[in-house]
Formats: structure tokens, C-alpha cells, sequence
């Protein structure tokens, strides 16, 4: 019998030593926290990445002390224990998790081996013999073998129709001898389109089980995809005594030839409910599921617009016309098909169990074969349940161990709903492995996962700083003296139409720019010296209210930043009309006392070279 995964909360699971840890370099402690090289380098890399202004790593580091400073605040203020924190903090965690443990690549190979088989299209005949999943061994096995016995009839030259209506328990096989038509990829289950995709041109396939019991295939053709078409059709069914059908489709398809609308036609005349109220319109449809008497005539309309002459299928006189037409589908089609026909979890079900499989190897799962034969021969042996689990129960020592933990053998009963008698033993023990270790990875995933660590590390003490930052910056009212004295200070900065017209040098040291700070103004020919001393350039005209406002008309020295050319002053702006940027510039200036104080507070110590 399938079971389905036990829930992670449901899974006991007893710790043998220290949770596996991610190996860390220390870099610097602020106040009693060390903080590592890699978490700087995580944070780093991720927000650079994305910065109108790309920044050096030592500039950085300061960003990172001022960041962390705020962090060692308000963990000593007690933020961290407020209930609000704590339930954001969960709550984005449980999301979090979701998404890191999750196999990406993965996906994204199925994702690509779906849209590949999807543009092919197979025309195979099956027979299919009749399996319960719950099926005992015993009826198990006569069905496979009754599979296999059709099978070697065919091989041995039977007509495969023939040997379909004898054997085959597909309903419709007495009609059509086991044929299906033209189908492509995710259409039929997984094991089944596997076997069709897999099977050369003329060939059967092994026997193989399905939701549905045991079935082989015999593959007839192969070609290439042909495509969906938008169609509409008008009908007039067989069963449709008042006309003759044949004739009135004739009579209908000369009044369409001359521009009858035939939206309007098929709203008033066709018998197919369905579509008739859409104007006839039946959607986008493969032209390969469409039954042959259909899919045929619709081939070939090569232009959209285009009507076939009346044809006839098992269900009456058809007219069709052609929409639309595409070859290829688009992602999120292709998206949608797989959400229909495995569900709308599948892939990132795939994702999680591969990630589930790679962590297995990593923390060095090792099962005790020993209890592994001694619980096949408990669920081959026992058929009541309370026995199996009693019997497990009783088994001493651990299952399987890792880096980081282990699984008692006395886990009866969770033991019992993961395993799985019709299963192999290695497929019971990959079922046991992924299920174990899902509830150990979403409980300890920040001490075993780098990269679910460090944004994991980035919210919580993004939560802090915000909140304390808030509370002690952002709410406090700037003072109206001190607001004027600024405004006063530095009136370039609060003008209309400045400019800057000349280079902007960015450097990751003072160092550095101390030494390009000689050379100012920088000649010419001097330039290429000039750019050893600068991780970036930017040069040409700059205008007030851009990017670059910080750097070119700054309230504070600036560290690490030299700049090389004529300004032109532009209109200075009442104060009225700038309070806003002075506001935000006087804030700045008292979170940099503030800093400052924290620095003092805590003190920095570096621990090893950036």
C-alpha cells in the first residue's frame, strides 16, 4: 500500500550528540558576538549585487559594523524577546523554509525534460490488466503475470488487437483493440507516458505498474509535435432527426464561404451545447488529442480564418475553423499542464526531495542494516498492524544515525506508516531516510544549510535594526535650531539646477584615496594612474536630485570617496520647500553620533584581515 509522508511534527527523533554546525570563520566581535567572514561575505555579495552604487568590500565592512552595532542595541535592550519579534520571526521562518529546502535544479531539469518530450507525440496501443494499489501479494502477482503472459503472445507475432480484446481490462479496448491515438507528454501518468517516451518505434515495452495495475505498451510512431490549434466548429449531431445533416452542413458551408459571420452561425445552428453559446469557439486544443476523423481536416487550415468543408466523425457533421495557431507552448502553459495532471506541488515536491536525498549524504546517513532485516521480516511475516508495530517496538538500538542525531528502532509506529510491504527494501529505506530527516531539516536547517543561515540571520536582525533604529532615530522630532544651523551650513546642497561636470573616484581605502587626493586636479594623462587607486569611475555631467547627491554635495567629510571637477551652483531653495531632505540629513548625522556611541559602548575588535 502507498503511504503518504508522515507530517514532520509526528516523527520522533532522539539527538546523540551536537547538532551538525556550518564551519564559520571568525572575523570580528562586537561587544560578547563574534561575527564570521562568510556571514559578511553572504550579506555582502547579495546586496552589492543589486546596488545603484556598487560598493568595496572594505566600505562595506563598514556598513556591516554600524549594522551589527544596532543588532548588539537592541539584543541588549531585550528586543529579540518581544512577542511581536517572535511571532514575525516565526512566521517568516516556516516561509523561508519552503523555499531553501528545495532542489532548484532539479526543477528546472523536469521542467525542461517536460517541455522536450512535449514536442513529440507518440501513437501507441496498451493492454492493461487491473491492480489495486491495496492488491494482496497473491493477486498482485497474478496480475503481473497475466500482463506479462499478453506480452510474450504479441512478442511471438500475435495481432496485437486481438490479443488486447482477450486480455486487456481497459474498458474501451473491446472497441479498439488497445489503440490510443496520438498523445504527448502529460497526458497520461507518469509511469505510463515514461514507458511510451522510453520504448523505440515498434517495439513493447517491459510490463510496468500504474496507479491503475499493470499494463505494457507497443509503441506504433513517433513525429514531431504538430501543434495547437484555436478552434471553433459548428455540428450537427447524428442523432439530429429534423435535418439532413450531410446536406445542411453543404448548404451552411456556401454561406460561410461568402463571409456569413460564423460565430453567429454556430450560436443559432450547432448542436454542440458546449460551444454554440461561445460562438462555436472550442479553445486551445492539440491537434494530437483530437480523435483522427477530427484532427485530420483541421491539419489543413494553414491560415487562421480558414473553414474545412464539412466532414463527418462518430458524432455528426462537423464545420471548423481555424482561430488561431501556435507550435510551441508557453512556460506558464506548461506550468498549468503539470499542475493538472500531478498536482499543483509536484515539482517543488521533487525539489524538496532531492534536496531531502543531497542532505542524506551530507550529514552521512547510515542505516543499521541488521534492523532493516529484522523489519523486512516483520512486515513480510505479521499482517496485523498492532503486531508489526508491538514487534518493532521491541527492536533495540537506532535505525539509522547522522551527522547530528538519530532514529530509534522503537519508533514503531511512525516506522510502520512509512513503510511499505509492496516496496523494495532500498525504496522503503529512501522513503524512511526523506522522512526523517525532513522533520530534522526544518527544525536545525539553520545550523546545517550556509544559505538558509545567513538570510535567515539577515531577517532577524533586519527586524532589530528597524526596530530600534525606529525608536530611537526615525521617531524622534528634529530640532528646529539645529535643522536651520544645517540648512545654513551647506546651502549647495539644498539648491535647484547644480551641477557637476568631472569624475567621481571611489576607493576601497582612505588609503587610496589620500593618494588620489594628490593628484587632484587629475591631468589628462594622469588618469590611468589615477584609476589604480579606484574600484570605480563615474564620469561626465551629474545633476542634483541624482544618485551621486551623497558624494558631490555631502554634509560630512567623505571616507574613501574623491571627487575631480567644476560644480556650477544652481538656485538655493527655501527651506520650507527642503525639509524633507534635511530632515533626512539630520537624522543621518545624529544615527552617525549614535554609532559612534555604540562604538564606544561595545567596542570593535577585528579577529582576522578582511
Amino acid at each position: 500500500m502507498i503511504k503518504t509522508i508522515i507530517a514532520a511534527s509526528a516523527l520522533a527523533i532522539s539527538t546523540i550528540c551536537a547538532t551538525a554546525q556550518i564551519n564559520e570563520t571568525p572575523l570580528v566581535k562586537i561587544g560578547d558576538t563574534t561575527y564570521s567572514l562568510e556571514e559578511f561575505n553572504a550579506i555582502y555579495e547579495k546586496n552589492n549585487s543589486v546596488a545603484q552604487v556598487p560598493i568595496s568590500r572594505e566600505e562595506y565592512f563598514e556598513l556591516f559594523i554600524r549594522y551589527k552595532l544596532k543588532v548588539q542595541e537592541a539584543r541588549s535592550l531585550g528586543y529579540d524577546t518581544l512577542p511581536d519579534y517572535r511571532r514575525e520571526l516565526g512566521d517568516y521562518r516556516s516561509e523561508l523554509i519552503q523555499l531553501y529546502m528545495c532542489d532548484s535544479t532539479i526543477i528546472k531539469e523536469k521542467r525542461a525534460a517536460i517541455k522536450e518530450r512535449l514536442k513529440m507525440e507518440i501513437n501507441a496501443e496498451h493492454i492493461l490488466i487491473l491492480a489495486r494499489e491495496d492488491a494482496s501479494p497473491a493477486d498482485t502477482l497474478a496480475a503481473y503475470n497475466k500482463c506479462n503472459e499478453a506480452r510474450e503472445l504479441v512478442l511471438q507475432g500475435l495481432p496485437f488487437d486481438s490479443i488486447a480484446r482477450i486480455y486487456s481490462q481497459d474498458p474501451s479496448a473491446k472497441q479498439n483493440g488497445g489503440k490510443l491515438g496520438y498523445f504527448t507528454a502529460l497526458q497520461m501518468v507518469e509511469p505510463f507516458e515514461d514507458a511510451a517516451y522510453n520504448t523505440p518505434i515498434g517495439e513493447c515495452s517491459k510490463v510496468f505498474r500504474t496507479s491503475y495495475g499493470y499494463h505494457f505498451v507497443h509503441v506504433i510512431d513517433k513525429r514531431k509535435w504538430s501543434g495547437e490549434m484555436r478552434l471553433a466548429h459548428i455540428m450537427k449531431a447524428k442523432n439530429n432527426r429534423t435535418v439532413d445533416a450531410k446536406a445542411f452542413m453543404d448548404s451552411l458551408y456556401t454561406l460561410l464561404k461568402s463571409n456569413v459571420d460564423f460565430p453567429a452561425m454556430a450560436m443559432k445552428h450547432s448542436d454542440d451545447q458546449q460551444t454554440a453559446n461561445r460562438g462555436g469557439e472550442m479553445g486551445w486544443i492539440p491537434l494530437g488529442v483530437l480523435i483522427p476523423q477530427f484532427a485530420e481536416p483541421c491539419r489543413g487550415l494553414a491560415n487562421n480564418g480558414d473553414i474545412t468543408l464539412p466532414f463527418e466523425t462518430p458524432f455528426g457533421w462537423h464545420i471548423a475553423k481555424r482561430l488561431d495557431f501556435r507550435e510551441g507552448r508557453e512556460a506558464a502553459v506548461v506550468d498549468n499542464m503539470i499542475a493538472r495532471i500531478h498536482g499543483p506541488n509536484w515539482l517543488r515536491t521533487l525539489g524538496r526531495e532531492a534536496y531531502i536525498d543531497r542532505k542524506a549524504k551530507e550529514l552521512n546517513l547510515r542505516f543499521n542494516e541488521a534492523i532493516v532485516a529484522e523489519l523486512e521480516k516483520i512486515f513480510a511475516n505479521e499482517k496485523n498492524s498492532s503486531t508489526i508495530v508491538a514487534k518493532i517496538k521491541e527492536l533495540k538500538g537506532d535505525l539509522l544515525t547522522y551527522d547530528g542525531g538519530a532514529y530509534a528502532a522503537s519508533n514503531g509506529a511512525e516506522i510502520f506508516h512509512i513503510w511499505d510491504a509492496d516496496k523494495t527494501v532500498e525504496e522503503n529505506k529512501k522513503s524512511l531516510a526523506r522522512n526523517i530527516l525532513l522533520t530534522y531539516c526544518m527544525e536545525n536547517l539553520e545550523k546545517i544549510d550556509a544559505k538558509f543561515h545567513y538570510a535567515y540571520e539577515e531577517y532577524k536582525d533586519g527586524l532589530l535594526v528597524f526596530e530600534i533604529t525606529q525608536r530611537t532615530i526615525w521617531s524622534n522630532r528634529p530640532d528646529s535650531i539645529a535643522m536651520q544651523k544645517l540648512y545654513d551650513s551647506n546651502p549647495r546642497r539644498y539648491s535647484n539646477g547644480s551641477t557637476f561636470d568631472g569624475n567621481i573616484y571611489f576607493c576601497a581605502t582612505e588609503r587610496d584615496a589620500a593618494k588620489l587626493r594628490s593628484m587632484v586636479p587629475v591631468k589628462p594623462r594622469k588618469v590611468s594612474k589615477a584609476a589604480k587607486y579606484a574600484y570605480n569611475i563615474v564620469s561626465g555631467t551629474q545633476r542634483q536630485g541624482g544618485i551621486y547627491d551623497d558624494y558631490l554635495w555631502p554634509n560630512k567629510p567623505l571616507a574613501n570617496v574623491v571627487v575631480d571637477g567644476k560644480f556650477t551652483d544652481g538656485e538655493v531653495l527655501p527651506i520650507d520647500s527642503v525639509r524633507g531632505l534635511l530632515s533626512s540629513d539630520y537624522q543621518q548625522l545624529e544615527e552617525d553620533k549614535w554609532i559612534e556611541s555604540l562604538r564606544q559602548k561595545y567596542g570593535v575588535k577585528m579577529l582576522r584581515e578582511l
